[in-house]
């Protein structure tokens, strides 16, 4: 993207060694918290369920999480209704319980 002279690269275009983009090798990564898992949010001590696997921008495992496990309808505008805060990786996340049925991408 060139805007006014300036050239922009996006992280997620960024060609690796493997010469894939991080946006391709990020999407062949697989969610490895099964959702109805209960986890902490790292240096918070909340503990929610994880109820939807997403995605962000570059294509990083993110995680969708709700007290109430069985809460799997996706969020609808007004969003601040919502049950589910969301958009959390892996790092930032301390698994408690681990949901017994492997529920994965």
């Amino acid at each position: 993207m060139e805007i006014n002279n300036f050239n922009f690269i996006f992280v997620s275009d960024i060609v690796e060694k493997n010469g894939k983009t991080v946006r391709e090798n990020n999407l062949l990564l697989k969610h490895k918290l099964p959702i109805g898992s209960l986890v902490e949010i790292k240096n918070t001590g909340v503990r929610l369920f994880i109820v939807a696997h997403h995605r962000d921008c570059d294509g990083t495992p993110l995680y969708m999480l709700s007290p109430d496990v069985d809460d799997r309808e996706e969020p609808k505008p007004p969003y601040f209704l919502s049950k589910w805060t969301g958009g959390y990786s892996i790092t930032n996340l301390k698994i408690i319980k681990k949901h017994p049925k492997k529920i994965i991408d």
